[in-house]
């Protein structure tokens, strides 16, 4: 297909709907541009909580996964769903993705209902043009809400767990929102893998980002700690953790995989004594964790109630109904439970009006509206 022009007799009546091509928006926002459109669409949810939606998964016999992240931004004139579809295998404690469909991001005008937008690909901030990982961007947008309300204010140290595109796109969204950051230390179990992220990330950030041999290393003297592995079981002892310390992860739920019997427990990337020690437990929001039963949060809160009081979601604390961080010597979790559409759907508002912008993109030469009644007007 190649880009039409609209034609007079074709009726567009609020907007031009854009079909966008993995190429068409790769590289087209800068991270820090997506990571605050994800924490201002959070903080409209925080205030009207009917604009999102739970995440919703289905699993064929085959264990391909499809995703639904769904929620609207109206403050960038969105609303609509993103999927994205994965053939999940275990490999021992990890977790691998051997075939990945391309996900689609389908948007609609949150005023009017007209089709919008059809993004399809990976979204790509233009720091890490090529990084390509599952739903990498959204997902670290979506980590940086804890981590804002939680990490403390001068973070100089951040340590990474995980060396895969999904870890160096945490480590550029957290510079985003605490550029204090100075350096960063990452591990991986492959040795190759942790000095190859060092050295581009030392270049894409301009701060120094060091290889180190072992987890623990990793944990010492940091102030921010994010986890963005693909492992089932937990990257780091929580005995480990320092005053002051706050840590991020990702890993959520594979109930799913659970349920067909490839595997004996839930995942998780972050053990008992790191919550226990942690005086504020925050999540995105409650529902996901209670709809996953995820081993983090869900059957925690079930057998351990002491632990269950300490925990918040994302929204509770927004509207200040909960506290979250009260002094600087707290340890402190976020875990982020992909809970992010309507952050999915704030980004692709602004990719949107930037593919306008630059005339890129197919505009679709039929009307966004499928019905439109010229006599009915708004009172």
């Amino acid at each position: 297909m190649s880009p039409v022009e609209i034609q007079p007799e074709v009726k567009i009546m609020e907007s031009k709907a854009i079909l966008a091509r993995p190429d068409d928006h790769r590289g087209i926002l800068a991270m820090s541009e997506a990571v605050e459109a994800t924490l201002s669409a959070f903080r409209y949810w925080a205030r009207d909580p009917l604009v999102a939606e739970l995440r919703r998964r289905t699993h064929t016999p085959k264990n391909v996964r499809v995703t639904l992240h769904q929620g609207a931004a109206p403050d960038y004139g969105t609303t609509g769903i993103m999927t994205h579809a994965e053939m999940v295998r275990i490999f021992g404690d990890i977790q691998r993705y051997p075939r990945r469909g391309r996900p689609v991001l389908v948007l609609y005008h949150s005023d009017t209902g007209a089709l919008k937008l059809i993004l399809v690909g990976e979204m790509h901030p233009k720091e890490l043009p090529h990084a390509n990982s599952v739903v990498a961007m959204p997902t670290a947008c979506a980590s940086m809400i804890g981590t804002e309300l939680l990490a403390r204010k001068d973070c100089r140290v951040a340590g990474i767990f995980g060396a895969g595109d999904q870890a160096k796109l945490h480590l550029l969204a957290l510079t985003c929102i605490r550029p204090s950051i100075a350096q960063a230390r990452v591990y991986s179990p492959t040795p190759e893998r942790r000095e190859s992220f060092a050295k581009e990330m030392s270049q894409v950030l301009n701060i120094s980002v060091r290889a180190v041999s072992g987890p623990r290393e990793v944990i010492g003297g940091a102030d921010v700690i994010v986890c963005a592995t693909n492992s089932n079981v937990p990257v780091f002892d929580g005995d480990w953790l320092e005053p002051g310390q706050h840590v991020t992860s990702i890993v959520s739920s594979n109930i799913a995989l659970l349920k067909r019997g490839h595997v004996q427990q839930m995942r998780r990337e972050i053990d008992d004594r790191t919550l226990e020690r942690a005086e504020v437990l925050m999540t995105n929001v409650w529902g996901q964790e209670e709809l996953d039963r995820t081993a983090v949060f869900w059957e925690i809160a079930q057998r351990r109630p002491d632990l269950a009081k300490e925990m918040v979601d994302a929204g509770q604390v927004l509207r200040n109904e909960r506290a979250g961080r009260t002094h600087a010597d707290q340890i402190t979790y976020f875990k982020n439970c992909a809970f992010w559409g309507i952050g999915a759907a704030a980004i692709g508002g602004l990719i949107y009006d930037r593919l306008l912008e630059q005339g890129k993109g197919i505009i679709l030469d039929f009307n966004p509206f499928e019905y439109y009644d010229d006599s009915w007007r708004e009172d």
